[in-house]
């Protein structure tokens, strides 16, 4: 309210008349208070009204009239703001005109104050939410005025009363009423002492149930595995058989919840899964367990789990598409590129070249192209312990041998006059020079092969146990009686016969053309085309060099069958030798100068150009 209205208030609430100077002549109405005048219009409060006119005054809340004299006018009454005006017994709302005689009442507005509370409870019983109002009151008191012609009637706003603050009691009737029994009574304690409008406020909330963890599967062959070489690998997924590749997953319950009356919510129960399996997988007894029963790759379809035992890559093996390990039969749709990896625990065909490259393989190898400076193995850790056994066989007749001798040397390494080691160590030295340089050799050739650290602990001990056995000083230390060459005779012997125990299976190697190569088999190596250039043939049976020539051109063949070459060697004399066991033999078409055929020990060099060459050594028994 600004100084000039309250100056207003104060003459009219003391019931002197008002000097219209101190009003402003806007063109508008001005509010003074809850008072509205206009300024226009001075009659109500300019002095110096005629003395023939009737007057009307307002004095604590009474209207008194004073009726004209001759010819004035009667007095006039407008009600204005937050005032009610009767004149009697009937309201007013325009301008009336008043006399003495009238029953003139006047009653300023009253607003009672009001307060307004809604608590809202859901239909399941789980919140509570309150809003609570509250609107202040409004007292006025009339405004005093003097006798002027016409008047307006109004009040001023005195006095806003408060509401009562809603009590926490009410609310908590409330609640018990509709059978809430838990609300948080602390915060509803502070929004109402605040007596502050709350709205919508959550004051109580249930514990809705904890929902159960459904059963599900985890397919852990789609699990990322380890990287186990820095080259770059295919994305082909196998699995060896009696591999997981699933595993049911149990359910968790979920956990009970109560709503606001204290009533018990049960959770839902997890929902049930079941492994399914197809061709080449089967379920544990629990059926909580998916296992492979053959080797492949797997695979999930309209939620079955299969094992396919064959593989095709489409195209070349490349930098680009990585290594290929598979557990299966293998087929490449292409060429294995320079320095690529392919392995598979299965058969391997190839339907174009293999160069500068490497394939192991556990079942059969097949090339239909070119085969170039690479290596290849069939039969995986049976084709080592064949040439483990081929290894052993050699030793053990050595040793055989070093009995002998020492038997013929009698009392004299008996009686201790000749140290046992220093007679091992002379007789190496003079009839068995080549026991030494074999036992070393073989050993550092072997522990770089893949294969090796497959093959039985037992094995691996004695060949590093014999690589320094006779070499150096190493039989001084190592033999001190006779009864130490013979422990060692028999672990060798027992050796052989776990190797022997641990070949499974027989894998061949097909081929065409072999150049610059290293093949290996457990069971035969065919090559039925051109022949073979420059390389070394390791066959747990047969090898056969057959074809339109059959060539076998420098390089060397071993086997544990027989030995078919169609030509041996060449006019230049070119190294080439060709060694099989006792009970087989060798033949070959024709044979050039410098070819060595080995069988059983049996050796035969060819001096000249040999045709229709046969050898055949039959085992002798005592």
């Amino acid at each position: 309210m600004s100084s000039i209205d309250k100056e207003i208030l104060e003459e009219l609430e003391q019931g002197s008349s008002v000097d219209a100077s101190k009003f402003p002549q806007p063109t508008t109405t001005r509010d003074v208070g809850d008072v509205t005048i206009d300024p226009a219009d001075k009659r109500n409060i300019v002095k110096g009204q005629l003395d023939n006119d009737g007057t009307v005054a307002v004095i604590n809340q009474v209207v008194k009239v004073s009726d004209p004299t001759d010819n004035g006018k009667y007095p006039t009454i407008i009600p204005g703001n937050n005032v009610t005006v009767t004149v009697n017994g009937a309201k007013i709302s325009n301008k009336t005109v008043v006399s003495a005689a009238d029953n003139i009442a006047v009653k300023p507005d009253i607003v009672d104050p009001k307060m307004n509370y809604k608590i809202n409870i859901s239909d399941d019983l789980m919140t509570v939410h309150l809003s609570v109002s509250y609107t202040r009151g409004k007292n006025y008191k009339v405004i005093n005025s003097k006798d002027v012609k016409d008047l307006v009637i109004a009040a001023y706003l005195v006095e806003e009363p408060s509401p009562p603050k809603l009590k926490f009691e009410t609310v908590s009737l409330k609640l018990a009423e509709k059978n809430v029994v838990h609300f948080d009574q602390i915060k509803v304690m502070i929004l109402l002492e605040s007596g502050e409008n709350v709205d919508n406020e959550l004051i109580a909330q249930g514990v809705e149930p904890k929902s159960p963890v459904d059963e599900t599967i985890e397919y852990i062959f789609k699990k990322e595995r380890p990287q186990t070489s820095s080259r770059p690998q295919s994305e082909i997924i196998s699995v060896k058989p009696g591999e997981v590749l699933a595993v049911k997953k149990p359910g968790i319950p979920g956990e009970a919840g109560f709503d606001l009356s204290g009533a018990v919510i049960d959770p839902a129960k997890p929902k049930k899964v079941d492994i399914k399996v197809r061709k080449g997988v089967k379920l544990t007894e629990d059926g909580t367990k998916a296992i492979a029963i053959i080797g492949g790759r797997p695979e999930v379809s309209r939620g079955y789990i299969s094992v396919f035992p064959v593989y095709s890559h489409m195209g070349d093996v490349t930098p680009t598409s990585g290594d290929i390990d598979f557990n299966g039969d293998l087929k490449i749709n292409g060429s294995i590129h320079d320095y690529m990896l392919v392995r598979a625990s299965g058969n391997v065909t190839v339907k174009g070249d293999v160069a500068n490259a490497r394939i192991y393989a556990g079942g059969d190898v097949i090339v239909n192209g070119k085969i170039i400076g690479s290596k290849i193995s069939a039969g995986g850790s049976s084709v080592l312990c064949k040439e483990i056994i081929h290894y052993l066989g050699d030793v053990y007749a050595y040793l055989h041998s070093l009995l002998k001798y020492l038997d013929q040397l009698g009392k004299a390494v008996t009686t201790g006059n000749l140290p046992v080691g220093r007679a091992v160590k002379v007789l190496l030295e003079k009839k068995l020079r080549d026991l030494p340089k074999l036992c070393v050799k073989f050993a550092d050739k072997i522990e770089d092969r893949e294969e090796y650290n497959t093959i039985d602990k037992s094995v691996v001990n004695l060949i590093d146990e014999l690589a320094v056995s006779f070499f150096g000083y190493g039989p001084m230390r190592k033999f001190t009686a006779v009864e130490d060459v013979e422990k060692l005779t028999q672990k060798v012997a027992e050796a052989v016969r776990l190797l022997e125990g641990l070949i499974n299976k027989v894998s061949n190697i097909y081929g065409n053309y072999v150049q610059s190569s290293e093949l290996r088999a457990s069971g035969d190596i065919n090559i039925n085309g051109e022949g073979c250039f420059q390389c070394t043939l390791n066959a747990g049976k047969h090898v056969n060099v057959y074809g339109a020539k059959g060539l076998f051109k420098g390089g060397q063949i071993r086997a544990n069958g027989n030995i078919r070459v169609t030509e041996a060697g060449s006019q230049l004399g070119a190294g080439t030798g060709l060694k099989t066991t006792v009970n087989y033999n060798i033949r070959v078409g024709t044979a050039w100068p410098g070819v060595e055929l080995n069988v059983g020990g049996m050796r035969k060099v060819c001096i000249d150009k040999e045709e229709n060459v046969y050898l055949h050594v039959k085992e002798v028994k005592d």
